[in-house]
């Protein structure tokens, strides 16, 4: 189960590019750390720090973030690192590097690249081009997921 919690953006250093953002939004808003964090659908970082009232976000156009794509042409699976320039590369992968032009990079849903189907950007010069810029942006959404808890159907007690 997801909750979408969407949030001002307290600053962004003046680059076109910023490599992290501070958010309102912390610890009792229900932020959680490794939160994916999209703008118009696209993604646009991953909570690294939460705050009380606030949160650090690592953006994509930080050589320390990493996220698991898929790529539903080639059905393509890796993961991408990010760029000071809004260009994503491969930074590994299971397969064959296959990159269609024009294909869509979505979230796998693996553990740190959770929910899947969010939109990373489009393959455009064997780079994966992701939000051009983000220094007007005034409003996040911030995707928590729970962890569902399974049951074992044996578990229970019958009366």
């Amino acid at each position: 189960k997801n909750k979408i919690i969407i949030t001002k953006v307290i600053s962004i250093p003046p680059d076109n590019f910023p490599k992290e953002i501070f958010i309102y939004g912390g610890k009792e808003d229900g932020i959680k750390k490794y939160s994916l964090v999209m703008k118009d659908g696209k993604l646009i970082g991953r909570v690294v720090e939460v705050f009380e009232n606030s949160s650090k976000v690592l953006t994509v156009f930080s050589p320390s973030f990493y996220v698991e794509a898929i790529f539903p042409k080639s059905k393509m699976r890796a993961i991408l690192r990010g760029s000071e320039d809004g260009k994503m590369k491969i930074f590994a992968s299971l397969g064959p590097i296959e990159m269609i032009e024009g294909d869509e990079a979505v979230t796998s849903g693996s553990k740190f690249s959770a929910p899947a189907g969010i939109k990373i950007g489009t393959v455009k010069d064997d780079a994966i081009q992701t939000l051009t810029d983000i220094s007007d942006i005034l409003y996040v959404s911030v995707i928590t997921v729970e962890e569902e808890i399974k049951r074992d159907e044996n578990s229970e007690t019958k009366k």
